[in-house]
């Protein structure tokens, strides 16, 4: 099979890359080649321009009894180079009372909530930030949890990622999600519910909220990095990453 994939992607090599430099050429039909015959399928990244709208969703939830009544947050930021500053577009609150709450339950249910405004409101190209390394980690490796409580909650948010296309997942501490963080406790001590989404004069309403836009917009920008305007880092293991440079000019492999 790989031998035939081999002959096969080099049979058609002059028509997809004549018009490329010599290096070039060679450098993208080796990726394509090793792109099927991998044992598994690559993450390869859209890229996105440098100057685009990007959509932050971090959530957060949590129970104080572990199993117990609890309460889930989830907000969307959105940024961009066209953007003075980091916006607040949506935020949900969700309080969730059954004693059977677990901390897993009331995370999952913050990732829940959020894709599905994501997705309702075509929030994208999106990245995901939780302070949930578990949950992160499912996520990106598309491995779900086995409690089996979790897994409908689990698979509803895949389909929703995979709908909206997330970007990327981050994993921040927590004093780094503090927006979904207070959300999340605002849930469990009003006991009420709320999904909006924000508009500038209904800001004031959310200082408590609000409060943390720049330590957790910042942080999420100092772990990205290049990745955040643009950049992607290495897509098939081999150094090789596709580069956005800009309105105008061509995208780049390199190395």
């Amino acid at each position: 099979m790989k031998s035939k994939l081999r002959h096969g992607y080099a049979t058609v090599q002059y028509h997809l890359t004549s018009h490329l430099p010599a290096a070039v050429s060679q450098q993208a039909t080796s990726l394509i080649r090793r792109a099927l015959t991998l044992d598994e399928t690559p993450y390869c990244p859209t890229v996105i321009d440098s100057t685009s709208t990007v959509y932050l969703l971090l959530f957060n939830g949590g129970s104080p009894g572990n199993p117990g009544p609890g309460g889930s947050g989830a907000i969307v930021v959105r940024t961009g180079a066209q953007l003075a500053a980091p916006a607040v577009c949506w935020v949900g609150s969700l309080s969730l009372a059954s004693k059977t709450t677990t901390n897993n339950l009331a995370e999952n249910m913050g990732l829940l909530t959020g894709l599905q405004a994501c997705v309702a409101k075509r929030y994208e190209p999106l990245y995901v930030i939780g302070d949930s390394a578990m949950i992160i980690r499912q996520q990106k490796t598309r491995t779900p949890p086995k409690a089996p409580h979790l897994k409908n909650i689990y698979w509803r948010s895949r389909r929703a990622a995979d709908t909206i296309g997330v970007m990327n997942w981050h994993h921040h501490l927590r004093r780094c999600n503090k927006m979904a963080d207070t959300l999340a406790n605002l849930a469990m001590d009003t006991k009420c519910s709320t999904q909006v989404h924000i508009q500038e004069q209904a800001l004031p309403h959310w200082h408590t909220v609000l409060q943390h836009l720049n330590t957790d917009f910042m942080h999420w920008r100092q772990l990205t990095g290049d990745d955040a305007r643009g950049h992607h880092r290495d897509i098939f293991g081999n150094g090789t990453v596709k580069r956005q440079l800009g309105p105008g000019r061509q995208q780049q492999w390199t190395t």
